[in-house]
């Protein structure tokens, strides 16, 4: 993706800075956010002992790491560790389901520990984290018990992308339309959803290509223009880091129509709103098709094309609907 950012960047306030919270960041802050966003701090949690120490060789200067387990409240709970570590979870494993699919051992529980846990509010707290723009949970079914130790963080959040179970992969783990629930309740909408699939664990059809069943995903979720313009307690700071988290995700639709309302609201000056829909059209220029005559029906083939022959594979059984989320 290219750098959304350039030398325009000194029209916005230099001081309005970007907090990106990434819950379950093993493998790091995904590059979109370090390539898009300026004045960027990135607050990561990372629970297991290993990746917390892989994480700090990689991390940028500005980041704030923490090696603490999340949790709705402050507790100690039972923490299931799997045979695959990325399996593991405060949720115990499903057998009764896991059984059904390929490699049910990954999901082994080969010890159990417990472990302190915190809230996100708390843990922000310490680390004089005030705010947060975009909070990325990906945590083995503890999402939902995450959401509801943010407090007075969420009501000023902008977006969210969450992973979502449509299956008990862990026993009595919340499911999306839980999470779903929650979220639209306090004003975030559904955006996008990147499905996984997986097929049943048969031999004689290991080497098919259909999608299987649908089991998990991500989910991302953000506050709509309009919702964001009636709401007093979201200042033209705000709304303008919102119009650049948009466009990190490719929604420059979202980012127009945000920028639209607040030139027509008076919440944007002049060097800002030109700075911002420079940013836009940029974002615009970047198709990966040419414009032509008929390139939305050769588009749309070769959409249909590459979800008929090319489903996003790992494994003959394990499948997603797309490459990336967003657009």
């Amino acid at each position: 993706m290219e750098a959304l950012t350039d030398s325009s960047q000194q029209n916005l306030d230099t001081s309005n800075q970007f907090y990106i919270v990434d819950i379950g960041a093993a493998g790091g802050l995904d590059q979109r956010w370090r390539k898009n966003l300026p004045n960027l701090t990135a607050i990561l949690f990372e629970p297991d002992p290993e990746s917390y120490v892989r994480l700090q060789s990689i991390s940028g200067e500005r980041d704030i790491i923490c090696n603490t387990a999340l949790y709705s409240s402050q507790t100690t709970l039972d923490f299931f560790v799997c045979r695959d570590s990325e399996c593991s979870s405060i949720y115990r494993p499903n057998r009764s389901l896991l059984e059904h699919f390929p490699q049910a051992e990954r999901f082994d529980i080969v010890k159990t520990s417990a472990v302190p846990v915190d809230t996100l509010k708390r843990q922000l707290f310490k680390a004089g984290v005030a705010r947060t723009d975009f909070i990325k949970l990906d945590v083995q079914g503890a999402e939902l018990d995450i959401l509801q130790g943010t407090d007075s963080f969420l009501p000023t959040t902008l977006g969210l992308q969450i992973e979502v179970a449509f299956q008990e992969i862990y026993s009595k783990q919340p499911l999306f339309h839980q999470v779903h629930q929650y979220l639209t309740e306090r004003g975030f909408a559904l955006i996008d959803l990147q499905k996984t699939y997986w097929s049943l664990n048969l031999p004689q059809f290991s080497s098919d290509y259909n999608k299987g069943q649908l089991i998990f995903g991500d989910a991302l979720y953000f506050r709509l223009p309009q919702s964001l313009l009636s709401d007093d307690k979201f200042n033209p700071n705000d709304l303008s880091r919102a119009i650049m988290l948009y466009l990190c995700y490719g929604y420059t639709d979202l980012a127009q129509h945000l920028l639209t309302l607040m030139q027509s609201k008076g919440r944007v000056d002049t060097a800002d709103s030109i700075h911002l829909a420079q940013l836009i059209a940029k974002k615009r220029q970047q198709s990966p098709l040419p414009l032509f005559r008929g390139r939305s029906r050769l588009y749309h083939g070769l959409k249909q094309f590459a979800k008929k022959f090319f489903f996003v594979s790992l494994t003959p059984w394990n499948r997603g609907s797309d490459a990336t989320i967003g657009n």
